[in-house]
């Protein structure tokens, strides 16, 4: 069950929660635009546990590249791992 309201009124705008559903739906839109490219945009920006491990053996200082994917993936419905 989820509250409808409360009686606290918030003091400040939560700029943070909107800023997360519109980078979230815009996201969502880009990959419904995608079409037949959407299987490589979730390979490059999806987490795969293997991609993961290898790059900490091979290059355990690229931070970047090991931990961005972690941030940026999503299971997609289409594609369940």
């Amino acid at each position: 069950m989820f509250p409808l309201k409360d009686n606290i009124p918030s003091k400040t705008f939560p700029w943070v929660n909107y800023a997360l559903i519109i980078i979230n739906s815009l996201v969502f839109l880009y990959e419904l635009s995608l079409g037949p490219q959407l299987q490589q945009f979730i390979q490059t920006w999806g987490v795969i546990p293997a991609h993961y491990f290898h790059l900490a053996e091979t290059q355990p200082h690229n931070y970047i590249a090991r931990f961005l994917p972690i941030f940026t993936s999503i299971q997609h419905p289409l594609y369940p791992l």
